[in-house]
């Protein structure tokens, strides 16, 4: 290419001295066709690569806009996933926040669990020394009312007896009356007689 450029100039001092003084020497003429062919062969590399240039152009503008389109919808892409992810940061917090409430209410559970436990325990231990007592009531009732019941067979029994024991007091009366009766008969009879 640097050859070519400065065979440009003197084809031009070639060609001006041709259209003035008409002379037509058949070395310059080939140097005439050859600069010509050169200079065809110039226009046709400087088109093509004109060409390439332009196709390469579109071709990167085409990658650029495509790239531009991509990083609008990665830019996007990363918006809602920074988005999502604050909403999971927030989802993880109160999350996190209801796990340790809950553990709290656990911890509280688990204390009163043990203090009802505790509560029970006292209570089975006093349900066992009262039912202790209630059986030993209840045998003490037994005894007592077997005792009782003893008591007033007794009791019928010694009524029968003061029954039976008045009826022979009677009796008794009436045989001391009759006897006193006879004995003053017998004393007056005594006294007659004597």
């Amino acid at each position: 290419m640097p050859k070519l450029k400065n065979l440009i100039p003197k084809y031009r001092i070639y060609s001006i001295e041709i259209n003035g003084n008409f002379t037509f020497l058949p070395r310059n003429i080939f140097l005439l066709k050859l600069i010509n062919r050169l200079i065809e062969k110039s226009h046709q590399t400087a088109e093509q690569r004109n060409d390439v240039v332009n196709n390469v152009s579109e071709q990167t503008t085409q990658k650029i806009l495509e790239l531009e389109k991509q990083k609008v919808e990665l830019t996007n892409d990363l918006s809602l996933s920074t988005s999502k992810i604050s909403d999971l940061q927030l989802q993880l917090n109160q999350y996190t926040q209801d796990t340790n409430e809950n553990q709290s209410r656990v911890s509280s559970l688990t204390q009163k669990c043990e203090q009802y436990k505790n509560d029970f325990q006292k209570s089975e231990s006093q349900r066992l020394e009262l039912q202790t007592k209630v059986e030993t009531l209840q045998e003490q009732y037994k005894n007592e009312k077997l005792a009782r019941k003893q008591l007033q067979n007794n009791l019928s029994t010694l009524e029968e007896e003061l029954a039976e024991l008045k009826i022979i007091s009677a009796n008794f009366d009436k045989v001391i009356s009759v006897f006193h009766s006879a004995r003053e008969g017998i004393t007056l009879l005594v006294k007659f007689l004597f």
